[in-house]
């Protein structure tokens, strides 16, 4: 751009006037006539430091608005425009910037289609759309400021206005933004998709199809795009989207090559096809598997099995590359699918030339493109087979530092995210592996009550029997009594009895039916020292019971409260959580797998939000 002329432009969505002024381009932004203190000071020739102490003293204490998102030189503190004016006659670039200043946006027509050219004029800038790129137009030429008769030629041109249009859709992948782009361009006649953005006749679509931007894709298309527009190097879309890896980092070759897939047929000024570009794709370090990834789809299509041994103007095909590259995954894809190996190039080589390495020329003819490539950034404006025929302008310049601030501010700003996140997830870590570790002495706990609870189960059970033969007993023992005619004694009876009392001597003389009186005493004897066992094993059993039930009770007491701990519930409310806990840590593999676990203490949480206090344990008391 001159210095002194102004022209409108767009950046991150929004319109504004625009001049160059000793280098530093000054923005008055369309909407509100807001302009950029911090290029007036850059005017102004104040170093960083200083600007940001003027800054902090002088314009953040009053109305302003700080962008520091979007297009880089679009950055910066807006100020109202009187403000700007004092900014400016303070630190004496008034005027540098009366032109600015002075202009009146009253008469300027803000509907972009009254600033066109004529038809003819139009028409010269839509031809050169299809040549290699011209030397910039002299800046005679270029729109100045004068009186409201030529207030049109003051505003960029159609073409300069769509083309930063298109950029835009570059820059961004959101939907909705860059449908709003494409339908407000929809209402100028002269607008043009597929213009040439860049020095090497690319279009948005070509950019689009190289960095991944299906959702871009989809709408260059739907707004009429021409799949089958080329770039000066004659490669289409298609080609561009296997020069680079994003295709294969976002696994979204399938749908480009879908959008895409009439143009496959289609080859470059070398004759080259997609499937040339994509072997040689692999011969860029580090591109190997994207590579493989782009030929082993393309093979898979129909549609591509007509140009399996296409030739370049080399009489190379994708297989010979292969080869030459010494790629077997991208030299069995294509063998598999069905590629001739004995096709002689021009040179007249083979694939079996190139395995044997008699083929050191032509290699070394190839070799040097793509080690020099190999250092070049993901998507340059640079084609990756072909020298670059023109020096890079201005405008490529600055997209190109524009990209690389965006991607650097990304990667600080996603890398800050992800720091921040790993040490909360250090932090969730640790404190699921606390709750880990109390869920195992649960555990524990619970398995020893459990023994307990079955060690008690069998004592029961033995008391029972003891009690059921002591009633047997008793029985028999009411039966020989009545039947001696002696006194039947009673529970009360025995229960006056002390350890001193002499039982025997209340048995001795129950007469028993029988004749054989030596056999009775010998049966009654027995009959006492069973007794006498029983009663004593008894006794012991009621007190080993005791101890049982009391320990039980105090273990139980204790799990309760670990549990109501953990989980932050009244000890009350344990019981009818005991099972369902217990069958998740049951259910849980050697392997603690740990999302399910904060998942059930989070569904325990909610199930146990109560308000009234964890009750006080109750005391046991023996049976």
């Amino acid at each position: 751009m001159v210095e002194g002329n102004i022209y409108t432009a767009v950046y991150s969505s929004v319109p504004v006037f625009e001049m160059i002024v000793k280098g530093i381009a000054v923005m008055r932004r369309r909407t509100d006539d807001y302009m950029n203190a911090t290029q007036i000071l850059k005017v102004a020739n104040i170093e960083k430091g200083k600007r940001t102490k003027i800054l902090e003293k002088e314009v953040l204490v009053g109305e302003h608005e700080k962008v520091q998102g979007g297009y880089g030189k679009y950055q910066g503190t807006w100020i109202p425009f009187n403000k700007s004016k004092e900014l400016a006659e303070r630190y004496g670039v008034a005027n540098l910037l009366a032109p600015m200043f002075n202009f009146d946006l009253v008469k300027i027509p803000m509907d972009e289609q009254q600033t066109l050219p004529q038809p003819e004029e139009q028409e010269k800038e839509t031809t050169k759309t299809d040549n290699p790129p011209s030397p910039e137009i002299p800046p005679s030429k270029k729109a100045k400021l004068g009186s409201p008769d030529s207030v049109e030629a003051n505003t960029m041109t159609m073409t300069e206005h769509n083309r930063s249009v298109l950029m835009s859709i570059f820059l961004s992948d959101k939907p909705d933004q860059i449908r709003e782009f494409l339908e407000q361009s929809d209402n100028q006649e002269s607008f043009i998709v597929d213009m040439v953005i860049d020095e090497q006749g690319n279009t948005a679509l070509h950019w689009a199809a190289s960095l991944a931007r299906i959702n871009t894709v989809e709408l260059l298309v739907e707004k009429g795009a021409n799949i089958a527009c080329t770039n000066y190097a004659g490669e289409t879309p298609l080609m561009r989207s296997v020069m680079v890896t994003n295709n294969y980092d976002m696994q979204s070759f399938p749908r480009v090559f879908e959008l895409l897939k009439s143009t496959v047929h289609m080859t470059d000024h070398k004759k080259r096809t997609v499937l040339h570009h994509a072997a040689l794709t692999g011969s860029i370090q580090g591109r190997a598997e994207a590579a493989t990834y782009f030929i082993q789809h393309l093979v898979s299509k129909e549609v591509c099995k007509l140009i399996l041994d296409a030739q370049d103007s080399l009489g190379d095909t994708a297989l010979s590359i292969a080869a030459r590259l010494e790629s077997t995954g991208l030299a069995d894809a294509l063998i598999k699918a069905g590629a001739t190996q004995n096709t002689q190039n021009h040179a007249g080589l083979d694939i079996q030339d190139y395995k044997d390495k008699v083929t050191e020329d032509i290699t070394m003819e190839e070799a040097p493109s793509s080690s020099a490539k190999s250092s070049q950034r993901v998507f340059s404006n640079t084609s990756l087979y072909s020298k670059k025929p023109y020096a890079p302008s201005q405008r490529g310049k600055e997209i190109v530092a524009t990209v690389q601030k965006i991607v650097d501010a990304l990667d600080e700003e996603y890398g800050s995210q992800l720091t921040s996140k790993e040490q909360e997830l250090q932090a969730v870590q640790e404190d699921l592996n606390a709750v880990s570790q109390e869920l195992e002495k649960t555990r524990k706990s619970l398995e020893e009550r459990q023994t307990q609870s079955q060690r008690l189960s069998e004592a029961q059970q033995k008391t029972r029997n003891l009690d059921n033969a002591l009633q047997t007993g008793w029985q028999r023992l009411e039966s020989l009594m009545q039947a001696s005619g002696r006194h039947v004694l009673t529970q009360q009876d025995l229960d006056r009895f002390d350890e001193h009392t002499d039982i025997d001597a209340h048995l001795d003389d129950i007469g028993l039916p029988t004749d054989d009186k030596d056999l009775l005493d010998q049966q009654i004897r027995r009959a006492r020292a069973k007794v006498k066992a029983y009663e004593a094993n008894n006794k012991a059993l009621d007190q080993e019971i005791m101890e049982i039930e009391h320990q039980y009770t105090e273990k139980e007491m204790q799990c309760k409260r670990l549990i109501a701990a953990c989980c932050n519930l009244p000890i009350d409310k344990i019981d009818d959580l005991v099972e369902p806990l217990t069958l998740a840590i049951e259910s849980d593999p050697p392997d603690l797998d740990l999302a399910r676990v904060i998942g059930f203490m989070d569904k325990i949480r909610r199930q146990g939000a109560f308000t009234e206090p964890p009750m006080n344990p109750p005391k046991s008391t023996p049976h």
